[in-house]
């Protein structure tokens, strides 16, 4: 499945959600907070769409990983966020089988 990504200089990236969730976290280790959101907004609306149809269990997963962002986002916490992506949706994508 592809995203699309609409960048500052508003040139549009197709990508898998696997490969945005890398670039994010990228973002992340440049510290291109910019970047960051705007990617992390877009990878989220494409996420929700994706599992609108899913089962329950599915979308509290995925609910309660984007409520952990939004906190680390408010905190100010990068490299929490960072963590979040690698090790809890990632992971929860690659075994939906939906990035």
């Amino acid at each position: 499945m592809k995203v699309i990504i609409i960048e500052e200089n508003g040139r549009i990236k197709s990508m898998s959600i696997l490969q945005g969730l890398e670039n994010i976290q990228e973002y992340i280790f440049e510290y291109d907070i910019n970047k960051v959101k705007s990617s992390i907004q877009g990878l989220i609306e494409k996420l929700m769409s994706l599992f609108k149809e899913a089962d329950k269990d599915e979308v509290k997963i995925l609910n309660e990983v984007f409520s952990y962002m939004n906190i680390a986002l408010a905190n100010k916490d990068y490299l929490l966020l960072a963590d979040l992506i690698e090790y809890e949706l990632a992971p929860f994508i690659k075994n939906e089988k939906r990035g």
